[in-house]
């Protein structure tokens, strides 16, 4: 696979770009967001994802070299995340500075409800290189998007699809790994 040539790309969010906020804080940002008077009231919330939450290393320039090599017309964030969590994952852009710092475009991230909708997504997209932490994800991609990258699968995840998957995806560790590729 020469990932250079991959002319559209998708990637998660949650793993692959800002680490999964463990579960001892995601009760506290519901009541942060109880809380908020309306969706501009964001300092509180926004104060506590700082303390609780970083990016992937090398996450920002991993999405920024995407922009970069294929415009940010090309470049897509597609992630499964519903009610709050699509906020939450909204304020995790604005406060991370994804925007500023790598020319990516806030219209370009789109929320689904379940994971095996990435693939319908991906297919109107016409998104020809996708970047996902989770093996079921690129198990209903198989067929639709031709260059899957599996960043950095968990024990557990690797345990339950490598051999479903074979070698319809690359695996990598992280974005160090996927940055010699391009």
């Amino acid at each position: 696979m020469n990932i250079k040539n991959v002319p559209r790309w998708s990637v998660d969010f949650g793993n692959v770009l800002v680490q999964n906020i463990s579960r001892e804080y995601r009760e506290n940002i519901t009541e942060l967001c109880r809380d908020m008077k309306d969706e501009n009231d964001t300092a509180r919330l926004d104060e506590f994802l700082l303390e609780c939450s970083s990016t992937v290393p090398n996450a920002i320039l991993g999405l920024k070299t995407l922009v970069r090599m294929n415009g940010p017309e090309n470049v897509w964030i597609v992630s499964r995340a519903s009610g709050i969590e699509r906020f939450v994952n909204r304020r995790l852009f604005k406060i991370h500075r994804f925007a500023d710092l790598t020319g990516f475009t806030p219209e370009q991230i789109v929320f689904v409800d379940l994971f095996s909708e990435k693939a319908e997504v991906c297919r109107a997209l016409g998104i020809a290189g996708h970047i996902d932490d989770r093996g079921e994800v690129h198990f209903h991609l198989r067929g639709v998007v031709p260059n899957l990258i599996w960043f950095s699968p968990s024990k557990t995840d690797m345990a339950r699809w490598t051999e479903p998957l074979g070698e319809s995806v690359v695996q990598v560790l992280g974005w160090n790994d996927l940055l010699l590729s391009f």
